[in-house]
């Protein structure tokens, strides 16, 4: 604490001659122009980043789309086999009750023989 101190005095004295304010003048000057330089430097390294990351997501949603694309129409094929499918077993359903209700029944089989009893 007390070196501080010392730093701000040293400084407040050298701030009193007219070449102790022209040192300072330009040690502040040249400490903002870095600090905004940096600072510029850093916020254009950010947006290149972000910019970088923005085209890697597009990329991978791009690529999620295409597969949902896809999916979608396999469903749409399955959906439809399945429909056909179960179109083919409604009418062979359809055509057997036909085919059943225009041809008679056959006549009932006769009950087998019953064995002969046993001698005693």
């Amino acid at each position: 604490m007390a070196a501080a101190a010392l730093a701000i005095a040293a400084v407040a004295l050298g701030a009193q001659t007219e070449v102790g304010k022209q040192r300072l003048q330009r040690a502040l000057a040249e400490f903002a122009a870095t600090t905004s330089t940096d600072t510029a430097a850093k916020a254009e390294q950010r947006a290149a980043a972000a910019q970088v990351e923005i085209e890697r997501l597009a990329g991978e949603l791009r690529a999620l789309v295409a597969g949902q694309d896809r999916l979608a129409a396999r469903i749409a094929t399955l959906e439809q086999s399945l429909a056909d499918i179960t179109g083919s077993i409604a009418r062979e359903a359809a055509a057997a009750r036909a085919a059943g209700a225009a041809a008679p029944a056959p006549p009932p089989q006769p009950p087998p023989p019953l064995p002969a009893p046993a001698a005693p």
